[in-house]
C-alpha cells in the first residue's frame, strides 16, 4: 500500500466553496457550492455597486414605463369591451392584469426612487450597503413576487390565446 505526501489545499475554484478539512468528495476540502443563493447578488453589490446600478435603474425605469403605459391600454379595453358577452374569458384576464399591473407600479416607483438616491450618492462608500439593504428590503421581494405573478398570468393568458 503506498502512500501519497500530503499536498496543500488549492483555493476554491469558481462555482465550488470552501468546507472543512477532508469534508469534500476527494478529501480536497471542497465542496459544490449551492446552485441558488438567496442573496447572490450580495457579492456582485460589494464589488461593484455602480455596475449594479447601471443595471437595475434602467431596469425598473422601464417596468415603470410599461406599468404606466400598460394600465391605461388595458383600462380602455375593459372599457370598450364591458358589455360584450363574447369576450367575457379575455376581459377577465385583462382586469386580473390589470390589478396586478396597478398594484406593482407603487413598488416600481418606490424602488427607482431609492435607486436614484443610492446612485445620487455613490461615492460616499455606503452604496454597496445601501443596494443590499433594499435587496433584502419586503419593497424589493414584494416587487419580486409581483413580478413572478404578473409573469405567470401573462403566460396563461398566452396560452388561453394559444388554445383558443
Amino acid at each position: 500500500h503506498e502512500t501519497r505526501p500530503a499536498r496543500a489545499p488549492s483555493p476554491p475554484s469558481p462555482g465550488r466553496r470552501a468546507a472543512p478539512a477532508g469534508a469534500g468528495a476527494d478529501g480536497g476540502g471542497e465542496v459544490d457550492a449551492p446552485e441558488v443563493d438567496e442573496h447572490a447578488t450580495d457579492e456582485l453589490f460589494a464589488r461593484s455597486p455602480e455596475a449594479s446600478l447601471q443595471f437595475l435603474r434602467p431596469m425598473i425605469a422601464f417596468g415603470v414605463v410599461y406599468s404606466l403605459s400598460l394600465i391605461p391600454l388595458m383600462g380602455l379595453v375593459l372599457a370598450r369591451t364591458w358589455h360584450a358577452s363574447a369576450c367575457s374569458a379575455l376581459r377577465s384576464w385583462v382586469a386580473l392584469h390589470l390589478a396586478l399591473q396597478s398594484v406593482q407600479l407603487p413598488f416600481r416607483l418606490l424602488l427607482h426612487r431609492d435607486l436614484r438616491s443610492i446612485a445620487d450618492q455613490l461615492h460616499d462608500g455606503q452604496a454597496a450597503h445601501r443596494l443590499l439593504q433594499l435587496s433584502r428590503s419586503r419593497l424589493w421581494y414584494g416587487n419580486r413576487a409581483l413580478g413572478f405573478l404578473n409573469c405567470v398570468w401573462f403566460l396563461i393568458g398566452a396560452l388561453w390565446l394559444w388554445q383558443g
